[in-house]
């Protein structure tokens, strides 16, 4: 790097520095802090200790002197929570008539008065956000956060956010009867609190230091996930003009790999995607081998991202499968990948975005044969059953075997040796299966009514033994216990006489939710 430099601060030089504006560039990630982050944050900020040190920031000053704006680089996150948080205060200052606190709140850490004696904030969170953050958090006004329209999962986690510090701030107002006392305790939550918390500033000159930084900061310190970094490699590799399709092809992605609020892990995705296509590789390791694998060119990086937004559309079909918006003679394919999605095993995850590549090209039935694939899925969901479910053997092993064909279904050129790639893969499944005499001895203790998890299992196995034919499923479906957990005096039973059986798998049945 040219140039950078390092000094300890505090939250408070942070926040009240003059004239200076912090912006979440457009490489950063969503906003994405949930409860956890916020709980640990809150017990942080009620220790008993005075000082903490937190970690490091890592700004970049490239047109500061033209701008005022120092781009967050790293820290983005606590950043934009620590700025909702001086916003309750603020607010509930507001709600408690305390007008002089209140003003001195906002004009201190939230916004300056520019020349033009307008508004400016001193914290600029990312593209997607930013006039959503401005109007629902860091503006002034009361606020009717219930009848806030969120469009996406980071305006969400915000409203939560903002709810989250005032529900526990509020709550501990509610033992504080004097209005004086009440000021003193929101004015501490600031000048006790968070303006002593301590963390080292690292500011770099340019963009192309701070990529660097970025990178160096994954390799050596703080295990940033691959995805991350990929995203940080993109904005830097390809073009300048760009940029502005770097981040709508990455949104699309994010939004192909969401199913309502459940969001799927990106790297997990770029890592099956690689293994797929490339050779086995474990996640720590995977940004090196892409960046190993490229020849450095824009052109290179451009490629990749449009077959990640193209590959994110049918993975999106192997995680979050549908049986409703499919075409029948694909239902089996989607009966397994749900199944296989119940059964909570992901390492054929790169082993079914080669088949399902083979079902997005042109004339594929004519060349492979669709009841052929489909053999594929089924072989994959009944050994992971029998082997995992069941018997509880670890999966992760499986995925180097898993290896040796996945490769060899995207290049193979007809039906026979597909067929041929099939058998092999069975030949070696077959080894590993476990005998009929262990799999009734596991069946017996692992298939039991319990958690939300088992009981999904439950579903699954009564499924199969009921229908054989393609079109049923037990999507609306309650498990019920013929003899009941909590047997009436009549039957002359405690639960104690029924521990061993009741939630076995022989006192369950499958009923519709309307009887």
């Amino acid at each position: 790097m040219e140039n950078f430099q390092a000094f300890p601060t505090s939250i408070q030089a942070i926040f009240t520095k003059q004239w200076v504006i912090y912006q979440v560039p457009r490489y950063q990630r969503p906003y994405s802090w949930k409860e956890d982050k916020l709980n640990a944050f809150w017990e942080d900020l009620n220790d008993e200790e005075n000082v903490y040190f937190l970690w490091t920031i890592v700004l970049s000053v490239e047109d500061f002197w033209k701008t005022w704006i120092k781009e967050v680089i790293d820290w983005q996150q606590r950043l934009l929570t620590i700025a909702i948080f001086y916003c309750v205060v603020r607010d509930i200052l507001s709600e408690i008539k305390a007008h002089e606190h209140k003003i001195l709140i906002h004009t201190q850490y939230i916004s300056q008065k520019n020349l033009d004696l307008e508004d400016s904030f001193r914290m600029i969170a990312g593209k997607n956000i930013k006039k959503f953050f401005e109007d629902n958090i860091l503006a002034e006004g009361r606020k009717d956060l219930e009848k806030v329209e969120c469009h996406n999962n980071e305006e969400k986690l915000v409203i939560k956010n903002y709810s989250f510090f005032k529900e526990k701030i509020v709550e501990q107002l509610e033992s504080i009867t004097d209005r004086n006392d009440k000021i003193k305790y929101l004015t501490s939550l600031i000048k006790e609190k968070i303006d002593k918390l301590e963390l080292v500033l690292i500011e770099v000159a340019n963009d192309a230091d701070a990529f660097t930084f970025f990178e160096t900061l994954n390799a050596r310190w703080m295990e940033l996930a691959p995805a991350d970094v990929l995203k940080n490699l993109l904005f830097k590799k390809i073009k300048d003009k760009d940029a502005e399709k770097i981040e709508e092809s990455r949104n699309k992605m994010c939004l192909n790999l969401m199913n309502w609020d459940e969001q799927a892990d990106i790297t997990k995705f770029i890592r099956h995607y690689w293994l797929s296509t490339h050779s086995h590789i474990n996640e720590k390791k995977l940004y090196d081998a892409i960046k190993k694998d490229s020849d450095n060119t824009s052109i290179y990086y451009t490629n990749l991202l449009n077959t990640l937004l193209k590959e994110s559309e049918n993975y999106k079909k192997i995680i979050f499968p549908k049986y409703d918006d499919r075409e029948k003679k694909y239902l089996n394919i989607y009966k397994s990948l749900y199944s296989l999605s119940i059964l909570w095993v992901k390492q054929p995850n790169s082993i079914f975005l080669s088949i399902l590549r083979i079902l997005n090209k042109p004339n594929y039935d004519e060349i492979y044969s669709t009841k052929l694939l489909i053999e594929w899925f089924k072989w994959i969901e009944y050994f992971t059953f029998c082997f995992t479910t069941v018997s509880g053997k670890s999966p992760s092993p499986l995925e180097r075997l898993y290896g040796n064909f996945w490769r060899q279904i995207d290049t193979a050129k007809d039906r026979s040796e597909l067929n041929n790639i099939l058998n092999q893969f069975k030949k070696e499944l077959e080894e590993k299966y476990p005998t009929k005499e262990w799999f009734i001895a596991d069946f017996e203790k692992s298939i039991i009514y319990g958690s939300w998890k088992q009981t999904n299992i439950i579903r699954y196995v009564l499924e199969k033994i009921n229908y054989s034919t393609d079109e049923e499923t037990f999507d609306n479906v309650s498990i019920e216990h013929i003899l009941p957990q909590n047997p009436d005096s009549k039957r002359n039973l405690s639960k104690d006489d029924i521990v061993d059986y009741v939630n076995l798998i022989g006192n369950l049945i499958p009923l519709s939710t309307k009887i």
